[in-house]
C-alpha cells in the first residue's frame, strides 16, 4: 500500500481551511481530497500516457549481467514475459486511490492499494510520468474551489 509523505505547501492549504466556516471544515477536507484523487480526468487518478521507453535510456545500460541478459531472452522465447507488458501494469495505478479520515474527520490520508502505483509516481520508473507532488500541486487551485463550493452549499442548506 502506498502512503504519501508530507505535503509541500500544507501550510497554504491549512490557512485556506481555517477561513472555512466552522461547522464546514469536516466536508471541505473531504471535497479537497475527493478532488486530488480525482475522476479519471484530473488529480492522481488521471494516469499519464505510457510512454514505452528501453531500458537503456531509464538505467543506462540494457543488462546488469550476461546471465540476466541470457534468463530474459529465455523467458521472452517461452512466453514468461511479453514484450511491451509490464507487470505490474502502471496503467492500473490510478484505479487504486482512496481516503481515509482521521483526526475525527479533521485530517485526511489518501493511500493506492494497486502493486503499480509505487512505480508510477514514487520511484519515477516511466521517465514521463509526474510525481505525485506535481500531481497535487497542479491540481491545488481546482481543489480549494472543490472546498469552497462544499462549504458554501453546507451554509445554503443550514440558511434554509
Amino acid at each position: 500500500m502506498l502512503k504519501f509523505g508530507p505535503i509541500r505547501n500544507i501550510k497554504q492549504v491549512n490557512d485556506f481551511i481555517k477561513t472555512l466556516p466552522r461547522g464546514t471544515i469536516k466536508a471541505g477536507i473531504v471535497a479537497f481530497t475527493e478532488y486530488i484523487i480525482g475522476d479519471g480526468k484530473h488529480g492522481l487518478s488521471k494516469d499519464d500516457p505510457y510512454k514505452q521507453t528501453t531500458r537503456k535510456k531509464v538505467y543506462g545500460r540494457t543488462f546488469e549481467s550476461d546471465k540476466q541478459r541470457r534468463y530474459v531472452m529465455a523467458a521472452i522465447k517461452d512466453g514468461r514475459i511479453k514484450i511491451g507488458q509490464r507487470n505490474p501494469d502502471p496503467t492500473r495505478a490510478g484505479k487504486g486511490y482512496g481516503y481515509k479520515l482521521t483526526k475525527g474527520g479533521y485530517n485526511a490520508t489518501i493511500n493506492n492499494t494497486e502493486p503499480g502505483a509505487y512505480w508510477s509516481r514514487v520511484w519515477r520508473g516511466w521517465k514521463n510520468w509526474r510525481p505525485y507532488m506535481k500531481v497535487v500541486t497542479d491540481n491545488m487551485k481546482g481543489a480549494m474551489r472543490a472546498a469552497t463550493n462544499a462549504a458554501n452549499a453546507i451554509i445554503r442548506k443550514k440558511g434554509k
